[in-house]
C-alpha cells in the first residue's frame, strides 16, 4: 500500500469522478507531497487541519511569527524569504525517513519530540503543531515546539526539566526519528487527579527506565 492510500484510504476502487469529488474535500483537511528540499525524508503528508481560530489565538501570523520563519530559511540556505502568505497548521505531520529503510513516521500535537542541533546535540520538547508555508511555489513544512530545559532536580534517578513557554519553530527534517523519549508530568501530591494534570506545574520527568521493543 502506498502512503497516498494509507492517508486516503476511502479513495480506493472509487470511480475517476467521485474520487475528484472527494480530492476537493479533503484538500481542505489534508497538505500532500510537501517538497522540502531536504533528503533526509520524503512523501510528507500533514493531515487533521486546526481550526482558525485556535491558530489566531495560539499562534498569530504577526511580525514575531513571520521573523522567526525568515530565520529558518535562512538557516536552510534561503538568503531571501517573504513570509507574507499565510500557513496552514495541522495535527498529524508523516513521512518517510530515506535512512535506507524507507520507514514511515507520524507526528501528533502532544508528543515529545527530539531535536536534532549540530550546535547543542538533541534536545526535548512537545509538538504544538505542524504546518505548510508555500514559497517560490514549493510548499514547506515546520514545527512548532515547546523545548524543555534540563534543571538540576532528580526524581528517581531520572533528570526533572521545566517545559520552556516560548515557541520556537523548525524544519520537520530537524526531527531526530532515532532518539526516542518518554516524559511525564511530575505531580506534585494531589494537584493532579485522574489524569487531569495542573500545567501551571511545568515540571517533567524524563523517564530512563522506558524503552521500546525492537
Amino acid at each position: 500500500m502506498t502512503i497516498t492510500n494509507q492517508a486516503f484510504q476511502d479513495f480506493e476502487n472509487l470511480p475517476n469522478l467521485h474520487a475528484n469529488y472527494h480530492l476537493v474535500q479533503h484538500a481542505k483537511n489534508y497538505a500532500t507531497l510537501l517538497n522540502m528540499g531536504d533528503e533526509c525524508i520524503s512523501n510528507i503528508i500533514l493531515k487533521k487541519r486546526i481550526p482558525k481560530k485556535k491558530i489566531e489565538e495560539n499562534f498569530p501570523n504577526d511580525s514575531t511569527f513571520r521573523k522567526k520563519l525568515a530565520l529558518i530559511y535562512r538557516e536552510m540556505g534561503y538568503k531571501s524569504a517573504f513570509v507574507e502568505d499565510s500557513c496552514q497548521h495541522y495535527e498529524i505531520g508523516c513521512f518517510l525517513g530515506n535512512n535506507g529503510t524507507d520507514t514511515q513516521y507520524c507526528l501528533h500535537i502532544g508528543d515529545v519530540v527530539t531535536i536534532a542541533s549540530e550546535e547543542k546535540g538533541d534536545s526535548f520538547a512537545i509538538l504544538q503543531s505542524v504546518f505548510s508555508h508555500k514559497k517560490n511555489n514549493r510548499h514547506f513544512a515546520f514545527i512548532i515546539i515547546n523545548e524543555f530545559e534540563l534543571t538540576s532536580q532528580k526524581k528517581l534517578e531520572c533528570p526533572v526539566y521545566r517545559l520552556q513557554k516560548s515557541h520556537r519553530i523548525y524544519s520537520i527534517s530537524k526531527v531526530n526519528t532515532n532518539n526516542a523519549a518518554h516524559f511525564i508530568h511530575y505531580c506534585n501530591n494531589s494537584e493532579c487527579i485522574g489524569g487531569d494534570h495542573n500545567f501551571r506545574n511545568d515540571l517533567y520527568i524524563k523517564n530512563m527506565y522506558f524503552f521500546k521493543v525492537v
